[in-house]
């Protein structure tokens, strides 16, 4: 038995699966396995496997003849798996060649079921440094070892304050709690974010997870696959949340399938954060154009209500910035159109007191700015008579002055100017004024 079964699942990844698996050829210790999972490829990763493996009997490759996902492929990579340690690897990262070496070494006299370490994170594509940056820091929080049902909340709860990931590649997995946990996961294709199922589900059967946080073992290549920002087709985001939706399920099932109240609480948890992270992606990911067309796709997909929640993020963030900067949405502002797409969902009945909260809560912001930008409205009104007001005298003050009051004009016809008449009458006055 090796000690460390590493299982590669590579689809698509002709770009990097080469350096991916030259890193674990690089392993300064042998005492090792590598099973790599080609899930169908349509390119030319297959090819570079079979060329980078083909003299190398510590690497077996499993290539499956139809696509079916991440889930069942790493599932089927684990069944497979004879190591005392299980460590996953996709097949665009790669591991630090001391990988084997320290995390074999460190487990070594330590009992744990889950044990995570630390990643770098490069960037590629559309992410940029600053985004490799933070996505680093937050992978890589330093907390306390956790034991029990601990282990499921500190990753899918707040209650520990900082979270811990449900990342799966950054963590080696003593072999015997992997495969059994991977028997008990649904054996049928998921969607992205199908780690998440997978590691709630070891989450909720491990006894200890432990942390060795300050080996960064994992190089990872944010914006390589489906990670990074960006805008994208509206049929890659469709693809996208009906994805995350079989995920979601699938947490959802396996928690109320198992009665545990600390595992339906935490199914619940996740959830909302699912709802909130689809939301950001319509927002960040979509053009003004598709994200009409997105909505009507996410209503299809997730209902009115989970919708509704998905729209509560932006929508009060873009209210709460009008209200804080004394200002008024224009009527060209993403708010005036994510308002009106959130008007025509159907919000009676919400059965989640969460949802229901949030809709509250914005409702009364709405309120806010409202009342806002009605005075705001009415400040312009009044402040446009008063200039119209003064534009009223101002024109009178000019017509005065042109052409004199009513009684200069019968002076001035009655005593012509230059005449002897009006010299008359203008020292009659000046004596009057001067006595």
């Amino acid at each position: 038995m090796p000690t460390v079964s590493f299982v590669v699942i590579a689809y698509n990844v002709e770009r990097y699966i080469a350096d991916c698996l030259q890193s674990l050829q690089n392993q300064t210790n042998p005492d090792f396995e590598v099973v790599v999972v080609d899930d169908a490829s349509t390119d030319s990763t297959k090819s570079v496997i079979e060329s980078a493996i083909q003299n190398d009997s510590r690497f077996s490759l499993i290539a499956k003849d139809k696509n079916e996902g991440a889930h069942l492929a790493r599932r089927t990579g684990v069944s497979h798996a004879t190591g005392k340690y299980v460590v996953f690897v996709d097949g665009d990262d790669r591991l630090q060649d001391t990988a084997c070496e320290v995390l074999s070494s460190y487990a070594s006299g330590r009992n744990f079921d889950i044990l995570r370490f630390g990643r770098t994170v490069v960037p590629h594509g559309s992410a940029n440094q600053d985004t490799a940056l933070q996505e680093e820091r937050s992978f890589n929080l330093h907390t306390e070892d956790m034991h029990g049902e601990d282990v499921l909340r500190s990753v899918f709860s707040e209650d520990f304050g900082t979270r811990n990931t449900w990342s799966l590649i950054d963590c080696m997995f003593d072999g015997e709690f992997v495969r059994s946990g991977f028997a008990a996961t649904y054996d049928e294709p998921l969607g992205r974010m199908q780690d998440s199922y997978e590691f709630f589900v070891l989450a909720s059967r491990a006894k200890t997870m432990r942390f060795f946080m300050e080996y960064r073992g994992l190089r990872y290549n944010l914006g390589a696959g489906v990670s990074g920002s960006g805008l994208e087709t509206l049929q890659k985001f469709e693809h996208g949340h009906t994805g995350i939706h079989s995920s979601m399920n699938a947490v959802l099932r396996y928690a109320a399938d198992s009665g545990d109240d600390n595992m339906t609480r935490c199914a619940q948890w996740y959830r909302h954060v699912v709802l909130g992270i689809v939301g950001r992606e319509w927002v960040m990911r979509l053009t003004e154009t598709d994200q009409i067309a997105g909505m009507r796709s996410l209503r299809r997909v997730w209902g009115d209500e989970n919708t509704a929640y998905m729209l509560l993020d932006p929508l009060t963030a873009r209210a709460q910035w009008f209200v804080d900067h004394d200002a008024v949405p224009s009527d060209a502002d993403p708010y005036r159109r994510w308002l009106t797409l959130l008007n025509s969902l159907d919000l009676n009945g919400i059965s989640d007191t969460v949802i229901q909260q949030r809709v509250n809560g914005f409702l009364a912001l709405k309120g806010k700015l409202d009342k806002h930008e009605f005075e705001i409205k009415q400040a312009k009104i009044a402040e446009q008579q008063e200039r119209y007001r003064q534009q009223l005298q101002l024109e009178e003050q000019r017509r005065v002055l042109k052409t004199g009051t009513p009684i200069r004009r019968v002076v001035d016809a009655v005593f012509p100017e230059g005449s002897e008449r009006r010299n008359l009458l203008r020292r009659a006055a000046h004596r009057i004024l001067h006595r």
